[in-house]
């Protein structure tokens, strides 16, 4: 075990871990050399339970279920770049871009990942993909994902806005524990960044970097729709927000004020779509 391969790749994802075990890192790289393999994974395990405090069951489940969204994210970018040394399918100019959201996604995982184990909680299987959302067929609505870019990018956008809604939807959820919630939103507004670079770099006349109502300009896909139900809302907590206030706000401006969350069922459902059984 690497410590500090650990402490590293955590600290890529929650910038603030550092700060808050400061004074234990020392401690415990100096453990590496006095203690047996068995009991090192015990400290550092510790270490992070009191890094992070108290948690309860609710907190690691919605982590695990940010898990599974990371496993997607990342399996899906590294498939691309893996098709792309064949078929250099991705543009040149757009490569280092698609390479650092892998590489974030990489650090989503190992952060997530590293916090469930370390901590003795539940962790859930890496599944195998279809990402044709055919079920495990391999003849779904996306066929063709890994070798035209235009049909790379909608899925890419699909998956970074499913996840953007899905994060938040998990916020009541880690509201016990403000440490993990301060991280899943750093790893939220990462995800956002994304989504807005791939819908950015798609470079379609009327797509904004945001969701306006559920324009995904994604004409060639219908099974995108689903994902964007309920983002044409202009009210929130019952209050119109068109006009407010004798602003003035148009509808279209509304619907971008808010991402709207998605369920743990809404999302499990639509991941479902591309898994192998």
């Amino acid at each position: 075990m690497n410590i500090n391969n650990i402490l590293n790749d955590i600290q890529q994802a929650d910038p603030e871990f550092g700060e808050r075990i400061s004074h234990r890192r020392g401690i415990l790289k100096s453990f590496g050399s006095k203690i047996t393999a068995i009991a090192l994974p015990l400290a550092l395990g510790a270490m992070i339970k009191k890094a992070y405090g108290k948690t309860t069951d609710a907190v690691y489940d919605a982590l695990a279920f940010a898990l599974s969204l990371e496993y997607l994210e990342h399996e899906f970018y590294a498939t691309a770049i893996d098709a792309n040394t064949t078929s250099s399918f991705i543009p040149a100019e757009h490569l280092p871009g698609i390479q650092k959201i892998l590489y974030d996604e990489k650090a989503h995982v190992d952060f997530l990942s590293g916090v469930l184990s370390e901590a003795g909680a539940p962790m859930p299987p890496k599944p195998t993909y279809d990402f044709s959302g055919g079920y495990g067929a391999g003849n779904g609505p996306y066929v063709g994902t890994f070798s035209v870019y235009s049909k790379f990018l909608e899925q890419a956008q699909v998956f970074e806005d499913l996840g953007v809604r899905a994060y938040k939807g998990q916020v009541p959820n880690l509201m016990a524990n403000d440490t993990f919630m301060r991280a899943a939103l750093n790893i939220h507004s990462v995800e956002a960044k994304h989504a807005a670079h791939i819908r950015m770099i798609r470079n379609v006349p009327g797509l904004m970097p945001w969701i306006t109502a559920v324009n995904t300009g994604i004409t060639t896909n219908n099974a995108t729709q689903k994902i964007y139900a309920g983002e044409d809302m202009n009210a929130q907590s019952g209050i119109p927000l068109i006009n407010i206030n004798g602003f003035e706000i148009s509808n279209e401006s509304a619907t971008e004020a808010f991402d709207e969350p998605f369920g743990r069922d809404q999302v499990t459902k639509i991941l479902s779509e591309f898994i192998k059984p």
